[in-house]
């Protein structure tokens, strides 16, 4: 948060209506500059698409002298950061490999890398016949869970570099404001 002070000589030279109009123009290019400047510097250093990116910062409407940018942190599933490929023993994506991953699409979802929550049972040999009455077997196939990557601590320290930069960015965009 940054805050603005004037001293009261400096005050009757300027108009107060024109200071408010002047910080609210410039805090709407601080925050185009810190949406955009993240998007690129999270891509950049996290290696993760643009889309990614953009689906994890959204900025808000500049209400008075007041925005917002959010940061989402929560993991992102392993298809939008970045290409992959399923190969023999599970999918590769970039330098991450993931064992026993597979792609697929379940419940008419788009295509998502998938892993198994543990290992499958091993069938007895010869096959069982049918239990009566309805009863169950244990699933041959245990359950999946879409594969995620937890890019959280490395967001925060990015975020806190550009909140530094965030501060001149402004001062400068407030200063050419005033001077138009």
């Amino acid at each position: 948060m940054m805050n603005l002070h004037l001293t009261v000589e400096d005050e009757r030279w300027l108009d107060k209506e024109h200071v408010n109009q002047c910080a609210s123009a410039a805090l709407k290019i601080a925050q185009k500059w810190l949406t955009k400047e993240a998007i690129y510097r999270l891509g950049k250093d996290l290696r993760i698409r643009a889309s990614a990116g953009r689906r994890r910062v959204k900025s808000g409407k500049v209400k008075g002298n007041q925005t917002s940018v959010w940061f989402g942190l929560r993991p992102i599933s392993v298809v939008y950061i970045r290409d992959y490929k399923q190969v023999p023993k599970g999918v590769q994506s970039g330098d991450a490999f993931y064992k026993g991953a597979f792609v697929q699409s379940v419940k008419n979802s788009p295509l998502l890398i998938w892993k198994r929550t543990r290992e499958r049972y091993k069938q007895p040999k010869p096959r069982r016949s049918p239990l009566p009455n309805g009863q169950t077997r244990k699933r041959k196939s245990p359950p999946i869970e879409v594969v995620r990557e937890d890019i959280d601590m490395e967001t925060s320290e990015i975020i806190a570099q550009i909140e530094v930069e965030l501060q001149d960015v402004y001062k400068e965009a407030f200063l050419n404001e005033l001077h138009q």
